[in-house]
């Protein structure tokens, strides 16, 4: 992924092997000891941090939508996010909450210059749409409506791809000592495939054995 937000975050679809079995694996380099502790809650799709939707949208290979906000005015726009003309949408996107006092770099020249509290940006880094302040419920179901139009393709990473295929990520990180990484993946893969899916229980009990 590139994206410019003038932090230290690197995320990338690193074709490397895992244990010589030619499984391509993603991984996330982070870097500039990470983000402040948040104080927002998740909303739905949406999940708290910068990092952590780098980290989503890397996996999945979807879109971010970066809301921007703070505690004080967090229970507002989780009401929107919540709503059901924004749930129905979020399926082709990663949902990210960044709370402004703790992470004051992120998309800091369209927050300072066009006063954004929404972008959206392609897993590339190209700037697909955003909103001003004060913004409607309304307003971000047709921007979604609008970018979701122009997505042809979207390319799951590496590890996602073969995991909807087999359990055999899982089982090489597990062989390498990398359990902690390997139940991250999983997570992943529930979150973006639903917990009920044969591939996350798959992967789920092969992570278990």
């Amino acid at each position: 992924m590139s994206r410019k937000t003038g932090r230290a975050i690197v995320a990338s679809c690193a074709l490397g092997a895992v244990a010589g079995a030619g499984i391509l694996i993603y991984t996330i380099v982070a870097g500039g000891g990470g983000a402040a502790a948040q104080a927002l809650p998740d909303a739905g799709k949406f999940r708290v941090g910068s990092q952590l939707g780098e980290e989503r949208a890397g996996f999945s290979g979807r879109p971010m939508v970066m809301v921007f906000t703070s505690a004080i005015d967090s229970a507002a726009i989780s009401a929107c996010l919540l709503s059901p003309d924004v749930e129905a949408l979020m399926g082709d996107f990663t949902g990210v909450l960044v709370e402004e006092a703790a992470e004051p770099d992120v998309e800091s020249v369209l927050r300072a210059r066009d006063d954004f509290q929404v972008v959206v940006r392609a897993l590339n880094g190209s700037l697909l749409g955003g909103l001003r302040r004060g913004f409607t419920c309304a307003d971000l179901a047709a921007l979604l409506e609008n970018v979701r139009k122009g997505i042809t393709f979207i390319e799951k990473s590496p590890i996602y791809a073969r995991l909807l295929e087999s359990t055999e990520p899982i089982d090489v990180l597990k062989t390498e000592g990398k359990v902690a990484e390997a139940a991250r993946y999983v997570e992943l893969l529930k979150e973006f495939e639903g917990e009920g899916s044969a591939v996350a229980q798959a992967a789920e009990g092969a992570l278990g054995k």
